[in-house]
């Protein structure tokens, strides 16, 4: 269990679901985010700080799989019409103010886009495992 996660009720998905959003987009999710999916998409979470050498970034939702508006499969569908964000690029998470996260498809690495810099992502790690390591420890 993670210690960031609210109380509260996941929208269930199954392997089947995953499965068929990775045909669709033809990416294959990280295990830990599958896992993660599994058993918790669309849960709440506590609004989590991270520390990135000596920046600050803020975590404040784990986006769904599925359950219409703002969930992965909308956000990308759109991303891809745009084409703004890389096409590599997969949202899995967001902050309060617009920004969302991303985990690159080609490479591994978690990302941070702010809209008013699309242009220039940011690294913030280079596996899941080790953005959910920074959850885990962040300052709530």
């Amino acid at each position: 269990m993670y210690n960031f996660l609210k109380s509260g009720n996941p929208f269930p998905i199954s392997i089947k679901d995953i499965e068929e959003i990775e045909k669709n987009f033809n990416i294959k999710f990280p295990i830990q985010l599958r896992n993660f999916y599994l058993s918790y998409n669309a849960i709440d979470i506590d609004v989590c700080i991270i520390k990135v050498n000596e920046n600050k970034y803020e975590v404040a939702k784990i986006i769904p799989l599925k359950t219409g508006k703002n969930s992965f499969e909308d956000l990308k569908t759109d991303e891809l019409i745009d084409k703004i964000i890389p096409e590599s690029f997969m949202p899995f998470a967001r902050d309060r103010g617009g920004a969302y996260y991303y985990w690159d498809n080609n490479n591994s690495g978690i990302y941070i886009i702010y809209p008013d810099f699309i242009e220039q992502p940011i690294l913030i790690c280079y596996t899941i495992s080790e953005f959910f390591s920074l959850l885990q420890i962040s300052d709530n």
